[in-house]
């Protein structure tokens, strides 16, 4: 019965379930029957049912056909004259909030007994709903539409790079964090900003907002001439850029050279030196390419060596401290990562539980790949294992108590 009751929310047999007819002349209980033939389904009403949520005590153990018990199921009653389906005027639903009170497949007069969901309907009895209605009522207890949720404001939509090209202009934006660390970067310097999609995606893969040379804006046509008056570039397939203002490649400062045109030569000569010198910019001979830092494991091992520019912030750390240094890639890199050229000492692993098992019967207590040290609060299987606490048992041990 339980079963029945979860599985199709009534008590009652279906007819696969209910038992058979008695043997012998068929005939239907309602005197007004008209049923006859021998394909004639036949039904017991067992005392108790309550299919379609109706009264049938008074039907108990009777014999109904299988119209007249569906239409007594559906109306309540056996006389067809009453059983009549509602007319046009008459379905509608009595709920006056209801968004489509004629709209609905089927309507639903609430008997006052019922307790379908566990609700209590008896402050709707006679009532005439639609289904949706009825539906809610059944599941939440209440007609009324629980009001949606306004979704929480998201971020201002424009971006807060100041050289963003479209900051008004894009499918997503990003409110910044200082304690986010996606990409491995330090956002700390633009928290509570917020970013469009393109400039989010570019701090997290590089940590600069600044477009690379493939993102900038194309030279002014005409005549293209590097601003660099000792540039000796020339050619059809000479590459230029213009500076944008607040440009910080290679952490220098291009603030004299804000809107100028450089070819793609002197644009990586000043990025990497700092310079558009070509004497100022020589590349560091085999003597000076030593990394400065006296504890570096590998000074002269590195694929990049890089002088400090004492006003940079990279990582968001203060180089100040560090102000015309040569360091390799390795120590670089750990000081804009955690500030400092010191490496962090590892950390010790906790020594494990001996490497023998404590039970003196134990056949091999010494041979095992797992031990397994015993606190005697452990609840492991159910078991007690406060007689076992402090000691250190070999895993097939440990299985044999706890199973």
């Amino acid at each position: 019965c339980y079963m029945r009751f979860k599985d199709r929310g009534t008590l009652e047999r279906s007819d696969k379930d209910k038992k058979p007819p008695p043997t012998g002349v068929k005939k239907c209980a309602y005197s007004g029957c008209e049923a006859s033939g021998e394909n004639i389904k036949f039904l017991v009403i067992d005392a108790g049912c309550n299919a379609g949520g109706k009264d049938w005590s008074a039907l108990a153990d009777s014999m109904l056909c299988q119209t007249c018990y569906d239409r007594y199921r559906k109306h309540g009653t056996l006389d067809k004259a009453d059983a009549k389906p509602l007319d046009g005027s008459a379905r509608k639903c009595m709920f006056d909030q209801c968004d489509k009170p004629e709209d609905s497949r089927r309507f639903v007069q609430i008997d006052g007994e019922s307790a379908a969901g566990g609700q209590d309907w008896s402050s709707l009895a006679g009532v005439l709903l639609c289904m949706a209605c009825y539906d809610r009522f059944r599941k939440h207890g209440s007609l009324e539409k629980a009001p949606r949720k306004k979704a929480p404001p998201g971020p201002p939509k424009k971006c807060s790079y100041h050289l963003c090209p479209q900051p008004d202009d894009c499918k997503k934006y990003i409110k910044i964090y200082g304690d986010s660390t996606a990409g491995g970067q330090d956002w700390s310097m633009l928290d509570g900003n917020t970013l469009c999609l393109t400039c989010y995606m570019r701090f997290k893969d590089r940590g600069t907002l600044e477009r690379s040379d493939k993102d900038k804006k194309p030279p002014p046509t005409g005549v293209k001439k590097c601003a660099y008056s000792g540039c000796e570039a020339s050619g059809e397939n000479i590459k230029f850029l213009v500076i944008d203002a607040g440009c910080n490649a290679g952490g220098k400062d291009w603030s004299a050279l804000a809107d100028s045109m450089l070819c793609q030569t002197c644009y990586d000569r000043y990025r990497k030196h700092g310079t558009l010198d070509k004497a100022d910019a020589k590349p560091l001979d085999g003597s000076a390419r030593k990394c400065m830092f006296d504890q570096c494991d590998k000074p002269e091992d590195s694929r990049r060596f890089v002088q400090i520019d004492g006003e940079s912030a990279a990582g968001g750390q203060d180089w100040s401290s560090l102000a015309g240094v040569l360091l390799c890639m390795a120590c670089y890199d750990r000081f804009r990562k955690h500030g400092s050229l010191e490496k962090a000492p590892r950390k010790k692993a906790p020594p494990g539980p001996p490497k023998k098992c404590s039970y003196h019967l134990c056949p091999q207590p010494d041979d095992c790949k797992k031990y397994i040290k015993i606190y005697g609060d452990s609840t492991a299987g159910g078991q007690d294992w406060s007689m076992l606490d402090g000691n250190t048992l070999c895993l097939t041990c440990y299985m044999r108590f706890k199973d």
